[in-house]
């Protein structure tokens, strides 16, 4: 053994103080040697570490069973030039940490190949009672600086440009940009899917629909678990208002408005909500339910637009089960000078029954119109009809319910 700057070496040569290699060139080597190209010296695994006008670079070579002075391949692994970055694979890199170029290893599954950290523990020995935020890997909040007068229109702390691509032989069914296998996700700040987040929208979507002849902006189809026994909200929408003096004029749970319809494209149903047909595995199925208990200023259902509404099923007004178009269970009340008509005429034109005074109690005008004259009324119990043979007669409903031509 050779010790250099003391007297008891440990190894073949041990040093004890400063060493220096030559100028650009310069290496040393594991196994390896430079001889009119890079040599094992035996078999077994070599690398070098070498120094030229780039800066240092790291070298490995594979485990080889050729002999000593078997021609070497070697592999860059690392390096780190003058500009400070260091590079994985990479000759020149560009970033502070710069890894580039493929590899080839065994299956690899959720282990990592480009960059892996491996579960461990990781053991506070200072901080007592309670944390308000811990993390493993963090990347604090950068400063984008220029020499000049700069507008960046998009900017990102990390940055991922796509899933990953099929190669040789592979086929991928489910690329993804990012996996989270499990655990909870977290953001303070406003997503945006498709779209950059507005600032008033904690979440936004406009990511342009497509795929699929049938496709959607979200889908929420999770399969409810048997420890779910109370209630389960697909979609839950809770308003409240800050603590403090403020007017909201008007608070949404949920709302659809319409977009722009592209030019030559046809809509044929446009729909702001819709209760599927298959909508009726329950004991009780409903496509809208509204619980609101009788208060001034409250409405269960309000529809504000003048457009008209359409019921294809029978139609119960305290009556859960309705055998007619519409049966009201309790007392029906019009306004003065309102009219009830038989076929699709409205007013004195058509048939029908209104309102006015009549000496013997409250009385009706029977209207002679275009449409079917006949006037039923079953308050004897055997039943009554009534045709008007003028322009215009007069009923009169009396106090002991009966219907009564004047």
């Amino acid at each position: 053994m050779v010790g250099i700057g003391h007297t008891a070496p440990k190894t073949n040569l041990d040093v004890s103080g400063a060493v220096s290699a030559g100028a650009d060139g310069s290496y040393i080597g594991f196994n390896a040697y430079y001889s009119a190209g890079w040599k094992y010296k035996a078999n077994g695994y070599a690398s070098f570490l070498r120094q030229d006008t780039t800066g240092m670079q790291i070298y490995s070579a594979p485990n080889i069973a050729s002999g000593a002075d078997a021609a070497m391949t070697p592999v860059l692994a690392m390096t780190r030039p003058s500009s400070g970055n260091v590079g994985i694979g990479a000759t020149t890199p560009t970033a502070q940490l710069h890894i580039a170029g493929g590899k080839s290893a065994g299956a690899w599954t959720t282990l990592g190949i480009a960059l892996r950290e491996q579960a461990a523990t990781y053991t506070d020995t200072s901080s007592t009672g309670t944390v308000a935020t811990t993390v493993i890997n963090s990347i604090a909040q950068p400063t984008l600086a220029a020499s000049s007068v700069t507008t960046y229109t998009d900017a990102a702390t990390f940055y991922i440009a796509n899933a990953p691509a099929a190669g040789a032989n592979v086929t991928i069914t489910n690329p993804y940009a990012i996996y989270v296998a499990a655990g909870n996700s977290y953001f303070a700040g406003n997503v945006g899917i498709g779209t950059a987040p507005p600032a008033q929208y904690s979440f936004a979507v406009e990511k342009n629909i497509t795929g699929n002849a049938f496709s959607g902006g979200i889908d929420s189809a999770g399969v409810l678990q048997s420890d779910v026994t109370s209630r389960a909200d697909y979609f839950l929408s809770v308003l409240g208002t800050q603590a403090t003096a403020f007017t909201a004029a008007r608070i949404v749970g949920y709302k659809a408005q319409q977009g722009t319809i592209g030019a030559g494209s046809t809509v044929t149903n446009l729909i702001g909500f819709e209760a599927d047909a298959n909508l009726t595995g329950g004991t009780n199925n409903f496509g809208f339910y509204s619980n609101i208990a009788l208060g001034a200023s409250r409405w269960n259902f309000y529809a504000n637009g003048t457009a008209d509404n359409y019921f294809a099923g029978d139609i119960g007004v305290g009556d859960t089960t309705p055998d007619h178009k519409l049966d009201v269970a309790g007392n029906i009340g019009l306004d003065a000078s309102s009219y009830i008509n038989f076929g699709d005429t409205d007013g004195t034109t058509g048939y029908g029954i209104r309102d006015r005074h009549h000496r013997r109690g409250r009385a009706g005008r029977c209207q002679r119109g275009p449409e079917n004259p006949a006037l039923r009324h079953g308050g004897h119990g055997r039943g009554h009809r009534f045709r008007p043979r003028h322009r215009e007669q007069q009923y009169v409903v009396q106090r002991q319910r009966r219907l009564q031509m004047v």
